[in-house]
């Protein structure tokens, strides 16, 4: 019977912990472009990576998809899991395998990111989504984006102090927001998101 007065011991176990056959950084994250990038020396054919996006217990997954000797890695990451982070910490690594081996699979550092402010992810006219930098005919699109849940964000065009949109309201649940623009003129414009909403941070 045990009194309380001598410290007792389990049986001790030795653990060895054997390092990474690499060692993967953190990757990088483009708000803009809503794309996570790995980019390192140790990418090279014979692997497959998939990137991991994980929100308090919830852990997202992209696909598992092959590298290529010297062309980074790229992944867009869907809108939705973006809105789910917000005004939350998000965590993002990758892991990395060795095709057709029984090698285990290794995984990254992370990247921790904080998303509180508006951002941009689609813009897209009646032929679908306009990829960054690209064109359009049409004078109409619907671009969506996030921001803080149950806040409001409005569109600019860089440069131009006016507002080219009434103000939006991004959902209570998913923090996305979406802004039909009409009778656009034939010209360059920059759009950014403003939020209406704290500092007034912009995208």
């Amino acid at each position: 019977e045990y009194d309380g007065t001598d410290t007792l011991e389990s049986q001790r176990l030795t653990l060895h912990i054997d390092p990474q056959a690499l060692d993967l950084p953190a990757p990088t994250y483009s708000r803009t472009a809503r794309r996570v990038t790995v980019d390192h020396a140790d990418i090279r054919t014979g692997y497959k990576i998939r990137v991991r996006w994980t929100i308090d217990d919830l852990a997202l997954e992209g696909p598992e998809e092959d590298l290529h000797t010297g062309q980074p890695y790229h992944y867009e990451v869907p809108a939705e899991w973006v809105g789910l982070g917000q005004d939350k910490t998000v965590l993002v690594n990758y892991s990395v395998r060795r095709t057709g081996s029984s090698e285990l699979t290794m995984f990254s550092r992370v990247l921790r990111l904080t998303f509180n402010e508006p951002a941009i992810s689609d813009i897209r006219d009646s032929k679908g989504s306009i990829a960054p930098g690209g064109n359009t005919a049409e004078t109409s699109v619907m671009v969506t984006g996030t921001a803080s849940k149950g806040e409001r964000v409005q569109l600019f065009d860089t440069g131009n102090p006016v507002p080219i949109s009434a103000p939006a309201l991004a959902d209570a649940t998913t923090g996305i927001w979406s802004v039909a623009l009409s009778g656009l003129a034939g010209k360059l414009y920059v759009l950014k998101a403003k939020a209406l909403y704290g500092s007034g941070v912009e995208s």
